[in-house]
């Protein structure tokens, strides 16, 4: 959902087009906030637009306004949410992860902390897997979208193991009759990877886990393990250990990225500097754009030179320097990585990894 919501409005083009971003709380007595603080984020934003536009030129647009007010139910918030108002769209997406609350007016709507959840907070698969059992979730950082029941999910192993106490007591037997049980949970989970792959953590014994990883076609798509036998848990106990391994691999990411920027650095392939960076982008030769995430800059463009402002509400500024270099990097098929605030200090808070 967020991925397609992303593509619906990263191309519309339209002036005044109102993007409000305000964190919000998942649970009350603090949701009871979030009407009051997106109320003063939408007069902030009217009052804006009145002294800049005539009353004819928003009035489709402060309807919206006021019907995306009452269109969203705050006992359903997560950690934020994105709201996108034009005189022809309203929209809005709740966001797993914080923001800076701002209203951004421009030409374009401000996605970047879109783009900054699909990077940080992707959905990713858990599979259970015991001698008896193989079960999946979907899951969405430390919550449960769904068990997956597609196919022959959840397996049960009915026939692939043994009560004979000879047999038991050969263990090459009993580990060939898991493997085999293993390998058809994989059968299933490859099938569902297909469709759509995601990450994927395993949860189970160690034993089960190294045989499960000697037998996966997709072991490309296994980021972590969680220990122990799952069968007696409950999704939502699953998932809180889930979220810390895939808390894990998230920073390695992290620090790969540095990797990456330091060696592009070494060998030349790189730049710095907010008008050095736009400039290479708009030649095509951005690989990739590393930018600490919440990096903001106001400034006016002037025959496509970027001139740097400190006030981004006055007239003809463009709120967020930083949303439109994203922007244009995505357009030229670039890659975008969103790093902590404070890795890239010696870069200039970012770095872009050139082609060429």
């Amino acid at each position: 959902m967020l991925k397609e919501k992303f593509l619906q409005l990263k191309d519309v083009y339209a002036y005044p087009s109102v993007t409000i971003l305000l964190n919000t709380h998942r649970t009350k007595p603090d949701n009871q906030r979030d009407p009051i603080n997106l109320k003063n984020l939408i007069t902030e934003t009217e009052n804006r637009l009145d002294e800049e536009f005539k009353f004819r030129e928003i009035l489709k647009l402060k309807e919206n306004l006021k019907n995306i007010q009452q269109q969203i139910d705050h006992n359903f918030n997560l950690d934020s949410l994105a709201i996108f108002v034009s005189n022809e769209v309203c929209d809005f997406v709740r966001l797993p992860i914080s923001v800076e609350n701002r209203v951004v007016i421009d030409h374009t709507f401000a996605t970047r902390d879109l783009v900054r959840a699909l990077h940080l907070s992707d959905n990713y698969y858990i599979l259970t897997i015991s001698q008896r059992n193989g079960r999946l979730y979907e899951a969405f950082n430390d919550q449960i979208l769904e068990e997956i029941t597609e196919g022959k999910f959840p397996v049960k192993n009915e026939t692939l193991y043994s009560t004979d106490k000879l047999e038991i007591s050969i263990a090459k037997r009993a580990d060939d009759l898991v493997r085999e049980f293993l390998n058809r949970v994989d059968k299933e989970f490859v099938e569902i990877y297909k469709r759509n792959p995601l990450n994927l953590i395993i949860a189970g014994t160690e034993r089960n886990f190294h045989f499960y990883k000697e037998i996966t076609d997709r072991k490309q798509a296994i980021i972590g393990w969680i220990n122990q036998n799952r069968d007696e848990f409950t999704p939502h106990e699953i998932v809180k250990d889930a979220w810390k391994v895939k808390l894990d691999y998230l920073k390695e990411q992290q620090q790969t990225a540095i990797s990456e920027l330091e060696i592009a650095v070494s060998q030349q392939k790189f730049e710095s500097g907010i008008r050095e960076i736009w400039r290479a982008i708009n030649e095509g030769r951005g690989d990739k754009l590393f930018v600490e995430k919440d990096y903001f800059q106001p400034a006016r463009l002037e025959n496509d030179e970027i001139i740097l402002m400190e006030d981004a509400k006055e007239a003809g500024v463009i709120d967020d320097m930083i949303d439109e270099i994203i922007e244009r990097q995505l357009q030229f098929g670039g890659e975008v990585v969103f790093l902590e605030n404070g890795s890239l200090d010696k870069f200039q808070r970012m770095g872009l990894k050139l082609r060429w």
